[in-house]
C-alpha cells in the first residue's frame, strides 16, 4: 500500500524552470498537447511532426520543440502584459509557477519557438526566455524494453549488489528517514516488491494522485520504466520512502513544464533525493537554475541523472548540469568495465552496474534492462544511504562522498561506485 504522510516543505522560494524532459527509452515522432496538459507520441522516428512540433532553426537547440510554446522568465512579474503584448505572445499564461515570476507563454503570431525567445531574450526585462523542448534518447533499440519476466530470486541476488557492495552498506544504514523521489512514467504500486516503500506522490501527466503505470507491453516503448527503476532504488535503499512523481507518458515523452512543476513538488514535500532516468542534448538556463537551487537550499537534495546511452561523449542534460551539483551516472558491466553502450566524458561523475540489471516490472514480476537509467536508480539508492547516515551532509558533501570512495576501473568513466566504501565498510 502507498503510506500517507504529512509532507515537510523544504525548498525555499527558487527561480526556476526545466528544459523538457524524455525517457531515455525509444525515439519519439510527434508531441500532443500544450505544455501542462497530458502529452502523446508515437515511435519509431526522432523527428517531430509539424502538427505538433518545431523544428529548430537555431544550432543551439538539438531537441525538437513543442509547438508554440516558450518559458518566460521576467524580472518582475508586473511586466508580464507589457512584454506579452510588444512580442505577440498570448497575455494569458498557458501556465506559471508561484515560486518566481516564470511563465509558460503561448507564442500567437506563428514564429518558431526558438526564434521567438531569442528575441524575447533580448529585452531587459526578461531574464531568459527559452522555447519549450520535446525529445528522446535510446534506452534500448529493440521492441520488448526489458528481457523476459521472471521471479524475484535474481533481483534479490544479482551481480549489481554484490559489485556495489551493498551488504557490507546495510550494515551501516538501509536508508530510513529519506525520501527519493522517482520522476518518470509512474509505477506499479500493487508490486510486492514496491508496495511498502511508496509514500503520496502525484501526476503531473493527468493531474490527479494517481500515479499507476499506463500502457502495454510492446506497443509504448516506456511503460514500465519508472516501475523497473522505483525498483533499484528499494533494492538499493531498501528502508527509504519511495515518491512516485508521474511526468512522462507511456512512450517516455514529457516537457518542460510537466517536469520543472514536479520537481518543485517533490522537493517542496520532502523528497532528498530526485532520480531523473532521463535526459534532452540540449542545455538550457533553466535547468541550470534549478539544479543549482535544488543542491543549495537549506541541505539540498540530491539530482541522480542518467548520462545516456549513444556511448559518446556528447553531453546529456540535465547529467551535464551543473559539475558538481548533479550526481552524473554511466553504466557499467558485470566485467567491472564502462557498458558499451553508456555515454562518456568528464562530465560523468561516476559509473554503476547497467547491463543485465534486474527489478521490478508491472503486474509483480520481475525482468532484466541495460541502460544508465537502471544504474541512476541504484546511484539514487546509494544517494539515499549516504543520506541516512549522515544526516549532516549537504547534497554536495553525499555526491563528493559517492564519488571519493568509487571504485577505480578502466574506461572514460574511471568511477564505479561502491557504497560500502562510502559508508565505512
Amino acid at each position: 500500500m502507498v503510506k500517507g504522510r504529512r509532507w515537510r516543505h523544504v525548498l525555499g522560494a527558487v527561480a526556476l524552470a526545466m528544459s523538457v524532459w524524455v525517457l531515455a527509452i525509444a525515439p519519439v515522432a510527434a508531441y500532443t498537447g500544450p505544455g501542462g496538459s497530458s502529452g502523446g507520441s508515437s515511435g519509431g522516428t526522432s523527428s517531430a511532426s509539424s502538427s505538433s512540433t518545431s523544428t529548430s532553426t537555431s544550432s543551439a537547440v538539438l531537441d525538437p520543440m513543442a509547438s508554440g510554446e516558450i518559458i518566460l522568465k521576467l524580472n518582475s512579474a508586473a511586466d508580464l502584459r507589457s512584454v506579452a503584448a510588444q512580442y505577440q505572445l498570448d497575455p494569458t499564461p498557458l501556465d506559471q509557477l508561484p515560486i518566481a515570476p516564470l511563465f509558460l507563454m503561448r507564442v500567437a503570431d506563428g514564429t518558431p519557438p526558438d526564434v521567438k525567445a531569442t528575441v524575447v531574450a533580448s529585452d531587459p526585462r526578461v531574464a531568459y526566455a527559452e522555447a519549450n523542448l520535446v525529445g528522446s534518447t535510446a534506452e534500448d533499440q529493440v521492441a520488448s524494453p526489458w528481457s523476459s519476466g521472471d521471479g524475484p530470486g535474481p533481483y534479490l541476488g544479482q551481480w549489481a549488489s554484490t559489485m556495489m557492495r551493498l551488504p557490507q552498506a546495510f550494515r551501516v544504514t538501509r536508508g530510513a528517514g529519506v525520501i527519493v523521489a522517482v520522476l518518470d512514467t509512474g509505477v506499479d504500486a500493487t508490486h510486492p516488491a514496491l508496495a511498502d516503500h511508496l509514500i503520496d506522490g502525484y501526476n503531473f501527466v493527468d493531474n490527479n494522485t494517481d500515479t499507476s503505470e499506463v500502457g502495454q507491453p510492446l506497443i509504448n516503448h516506456g511503460y514500465g520504466h519508472g516501475t523497473f527503476v522505483a525498483g533499484l532504488v528499494a533494492l538499493a535503499a531498501p528502508e527509504a520512502e519511495i515518491m512516485p512523481v508521474r511526468v512522462l507518458d507511456p512512450d517516455g515523452v514529457g516537457d518542460v513544464w510537466r517536469l520543472s512543476k514536479a520537481m518543485v513538488w517533490a522537493a517542496s514535500n520532502g523528497a532528498t533525493v530526485i532520480n531523473l532516468s532521463l535526459a534532452t542534448h540540449t542545455r538550457t538556463h533553466v535547468t541550470n537554475d534549478l539544479i543549482t537551487a535544488l543542491a543549495l537550499n537549506g541541505r539540498g537534495v540530491v539530482v541522480a541523472a542518467a548520462a545516456g546511452n549513444f556511448a559518446a561523449s556528447q553531453p546529456q542534460f540535465p547529467a551535464a548540469e551543473g559539475g558538481a551539483r548533479v550526481l552524473s551516472v554511466g553504466a557499467t558491466s558485470p566485467l567491472d568495465t564502462l557498458a558499451p553502450f553508456s555515454d562518456f566524458g568528464s562530465w560523468v561523475r561516476v559509473a554503476a552496474p547497467g547491463i543485465s540489471v534486474y527489478s521490478t516490472i508491472p503486474g509483480g514480476q520481475y525482468a532484466s534492462w541495460n541502460g544508465t537509467s537502471m544504474s541512476t536508480g541504484l546511484a539514487s539508492g546509494a544517494a539515499a544511504l549516504v543520506r541516512a547516515a549522515n544526516p549532516s551532509f549537504g547534497a554536495q558533501d553525499v555526491i563528493a562522498r559517492l564519488a571519493n570512495t568509487s571504485a577505480k576501473i578502466t574506461g572514460a568513466v574511471p568511477l564505479r561506485l561502491n557504497v560500502g566504501a562510502a559508508l565505512g565498510q
